[in-house]
This record gives structure tokens, sequence and C-alpha cells, in this order.
């Protein structure tokens, strides 16, 4: 009899995620990882007194129906759902936007901003409070609604290319798409519905499914990789690592490759820019539409982030071409917080991805989700899967987690 029903090379979000729900199943998992500690595999970086977490702090996915929600509620996890976030903002070239949890407010921040178009904001934003009505009233609505484009919906309202990119930025951060490419039901929510804000990262979600596995007789092995996997008649039967041989019914291997790149900063609080909220998505070209910054600062209050009278400042770069060096990166953030190298206490980056295991004469083809983006892949090898991390992305990769589970279950 196999030692256990899944073997996962890596304890990244995801693979933790899917671990939790199969333990629930009844199933027996195993979590094989080269981190020292929980903190090291989900990508956590401390230093000097500083502590930077990867992910973005801003997500949708727990509104009912969500992603994050479904998760949840499968796990009986719904108390750990993180609050609404009290605001964001959209740096511009020329402009800053706040968005905050009252629309009016919002609205008008807009109209200061985009004097010349109050009208067509003002009947955008009503147009959609009225198809988010009609949505919450009738499942056909809502059912088209998520079929429908937001590409036509919004070039009734002839928006300037700079007010475009106030929507379009935040479509690429929350969605990994612009904002022409969402559904029209993907659009309202953006547009009338606030993200959740993660205080302190995932930390407190990966605790509580790490708990779930280790209660169910599941086994979490840190500083021990999976070196290969180990087949046997053009099937997997387990993995191998450096203390021997796992035997398993299915491999998930949990991939952690760092598509986006990031920088963590310690810096004075005092170079902070008055009034800037702790989470900016800053468009430096309106020539580059689809190449943004997302920032987020440390509470100033956070000692367990940052000494006292410091923060931390993370930066994920979002650029079609990718920054060479991290003097260029800083560069690009002090147009959006000047006088940032004279403040700064501390640069570094994240650790490098774990590798994931050999699969020589493997291939693998994507398997399609709900959230959109191919983040889950099957091994030729019919019980061996890929999971990218995708941490920029945690809507496709929880989206991704499920559709695993409804491969393997």
């Amino acid at each position: 009899m196999r030692q256990f029903d899944v073997a996962v090379a890596g304890a990244g979000l995801g693979g933790l995620a899917a671990a939790a729900l199969l333990s629930t199943m009844g199933k027996k998992a195993i979590l094989c990882t080269s981190s020292p500690s929980l903190d090291d595999a989900l990508g956590a970086v401390s230093k000097d007194g500083f502590l930077f977490c990867p992910g973005p702090s801003l997500s949708y996915g727990f509104e009912p129906g969500g992603p994050f929600h479904q998760l949840l509620a499968d796990l009986g996890l719904e108390e750990i759902a993180p609050a609404l976030a009290p605001n964001f903002q959209v740096a511009l070239p020329d402009r800053r936007i706040t968005v905050t949890a009252n629309q009016e407010e919002t609205l008008e921040e807009l109209s200061r901003e985009f004097p010349r178009e109050i009208d067509n904001i003002a009947r955008f934003y009503r147009d959609l409070t009225k198809e988010a009505e009609r949505n919450a009233k009738s499942r056909i609505a809502a059912y088209f609604s998520r079929r429908r484009s937001a590409s036509g919906f919004l070039r009734k309202y002839a928006f300037s290319d700079e007010l475009q990119s106030f929507f379009n930025i935040q479509a690429l951060f929350f969605f990994q798409r612009p904002v022409s490419g969402l559904s029209l039901a993907t659009l309202i929510a953006l547009c009338t519905t606030r993200p959740f804000h993660y205080c302190g990262g995932r930390g407190k979600l990966a605790d509580r499914l790490l708990g779930i596995i280790l209660q169910r007789e599941g086994v979490v092995r840190y500083k021990e990789a999976a070196q290969e996997i180990v087949l046997q008649s053009h099937r997997a039967i387990g993995i191998k690592t450096a203390q021997g041989m796992v035997e398993a019914g299915t491999v998930l291997l949990d991939s952690q490759e760092q598509r986006v790149p990031l920088l963590f900063l310690g810096i004075r609080d005092e170079v902070v820019p008055i009034g800037m909220a702790r989470d900016v998505l800053y468009l430096p070209d309106y020539n580059q539409p689809n190449d943004f910054i997302a920032l987020s600062l440390s509470a100033n209050d956070d000692l367990a982030s940052a000494p006292s009278g410091m923060r931390t400042l993370t930066a994920a770069f979002h650029p079609t071409e990718q920054p060479s060096a991290q003097s260029q990166m800083i560069g690009s953030i002090s147009r959006l917080v000047p006088f940032l190298n004279e403040f700064l206490v501390l640069t570094d980056g994240p650790r490098p991805a774990e590798s994931v295991p050999a699969s020589t004469g493997i291939s693998f083809k994507p398997v399609r989700s709900e959230g959109g983006g191919q983040l889950l892949f099957r091994a030729s090898k019919g019980n061996i899967y890929k999971l990218d991390e995708a941490r920029h992305a945690p809507l496709q990769q929880i989206s991704s987690v499920r559709k695993f589970i409804q491969q393997v279950t």
C-alpha cells in the first residue's frame, strides 16, 4: 500500500491549498520543500529587522462566490477572511486618484482629475450600478454578464486614453488582463466593489492550511527537496528525496518561479510622501499602458515588519521588458517617491525560487481553469501535474488549485 495519495514538491500557497483540500477529502498528503520554514517556503524575506512578503497585499476573491471565499468555506476557515481595503491609489504620470470604499468619494476624485469627462464618468458608474442590481435580481442577467465583453460597454462612454489607463492598470493588477479583455461582470466588480487587504501577507492563511494537513495525518518535510520523480510503467509512483523514496499516487510540482520582478526596500518613514496610500498602482508612462509598478507600504506602526521610524516598501514590476538593474528599479520608484535614495536603509530581493524535480522526457500541457490563465499543467504521464505559484495572480492560482482537485478526485 502506498504511503501517500499525493506528494507535493514545494510548499507554496498553491501547494498548501491543494494538500489541505485533499486532506479534508480523506486523502493523505506529503509536502517536501528545500526551505527551512513555512515563511521561507512562501517567499518571505527577513533581514536586519525588516520582514518582506512577496505576494500582493490587495486581492479580490473573498467576496461570496469568489475563489478564496469558496476555499475558506470548504475548509471551514471563513473567520480568517481579510477585511476590505479602506483605500488604494492609482498614480498616473500626471495625476493621482484615491479609490475608496465610498463610491461618491472616488467619483469626486475622478471628477477633479478629469474635469472634462465628469458627465461621462457619472453616467458610467450609474449604468454599472444598474447592471449590478439587475445581476443580483436575475440569474439569467448574471449569466450573460459573465459572458459579455466589457469592451463594448466601455466604448459607449468615449473615455480619454488617460482615463482608460486608470481602469486598465487596475484590471491588469487584479485580473492580469487589460480592461478591454474583462467580462462585464468583472468590470462591475472592479468598479463597484473594493478589494480585500491582507495584513501581513498570506502567512495566516498558510498557517491554517498547514494545520489542516497535519491534523489529517499529512506530513511536511522542511530542508528536504524532492530530487526526482520516480516512474514505473510510464507513471509516477512517487518522488525521491535525499532521505529516500516517497510513494504517492499523484505528484504535484509546486513551481515557484518568480515571473514578476520584485524589489524589497527598507526606508525611513519621513520619505513617504504626504497623502500616499499604503497600496499604489503606478503607471509611469501613458505610452506604455501595460507597464506598471505595484507598491505596497507597511503601516507606520507595524513593528513586526520594520523597526521603529521605518517601513517596508515592496515594489512589483509588471513591465513588458523587465528592468535590468536595481538602480533602474529604484529610479522608476523615485518619480513617485522623491529623494528615495537619501532615505534608503535596506535594499534586497526575493529568495531564489525552489527548483522542481527533474522530469526528463515528460511534457506538460495546460489545463484550463475558470479563473483564466495557464497555471495548471498536466504531464504526458497522467498522474503528474505542475502548478505555477504565480504569486502576483492569486485569483488564478486558487482557481487552478480547484481545477487540480477536480482532476484527481
